[in-house]
């Protein structure tokens, strides 16, 4: 019975073995390729492990930041049509509060800027605009009307001079050219400084963008500040 069951179990050994090499063999491989696998085989089923894991993990990724943009976005969109100065403030709060690094927070950031602004609460608004700045690429586009909103801030806080910090920072900025240097004038007119003023009227009259009211209303700053 030994042999018996000896002989059965090669034989069944052999079938088994035989029915491995012949589907590999039906792949058509390369001599070299099919031993290759034959001897890598745990190597190699852990590297597709792996692949799928990673694959799986990447779909899951992009389903999960695709739904955190849907809700960041409708959070925002919620917030920005609250009734009531403070529930309004604290909508926007919650926003960058529940999703931080969105597009969403970005705009909330600015959204709050502008509610401390128009309650007058200047200080607020600076720390969150400055913060906001830094995080910023050189290039964001929100950047110039963060610096805006922030010069302005500046400006209505009595802090002239950071103002014209940051505005002068808008003028060197091409397509800003005329809003930064119109603002400079404004505020070196409020601190009675007339040369700044008109050198900076004068230097936004020159664009070749402006309009011809643009224009007269400009040489009539000039002219305004030239006589008195």
């Amino acid at each position: 019975m030994a042999d018996e069951h000896n002989v059965f179990t090669k034989k069944h050994t052999e079938e088994v073995t035989q029915a491995k090499q012949t589907l590999l063999d039906e792949l058509n491989l390369p001599p070299q390729a099919a031993t290759f696998i034959r001897e890598n085989q745990r190597a190699l089923f852990v590297i597709f492990c792996l692949v799928i894991f990673s694959i799986c993990g990447r779909s899951y990724y992009i389903h999960y930041t695709a739904s955190k943009i849907d809700r960041s976005s409708g959070a925002l969109a919620k917030a920005l049509v609250v009734k009531g100065e403070g529930t309004k403030i604290e909508a926007l709060q919650a926003v960058l509060t529940d999703y931080p690094g969105t597009g969403a927070s970005g705009w909330a950031t600015i959204s709050l800027a502008q509610e401390h602004i128009k309650n007058k609460q200047y200080t607020d608004a600076v720390s969150l605009l400055q913060t906001y700045i830094a995080s910023l690429k050189q290039d964001a586009p929100e950047r110039v009307l963060c610096k805006l909103l922030l010069a302005y801030s500046y400006e209505e806080n009595g802090q002239n001079e950071l103002a014209l910090i940051v505005y002068r920072e808008i003028r060197d900025i091409h397509e800003f050219m005329v809003v930064g240097n119109i603002n400079v004038a404004r505020v070196c007119e409020k601190m009675g400084n007339k040369t700044d003023a008109i050198d900076a009227y004068e230097k936004a009259a020159a664009a070749p963008a402006l309009s011809q009211p643009e224009k007269d209303w400009l040489k009539d700053r000039i002219y305004h500040l030239s006589i008195t």
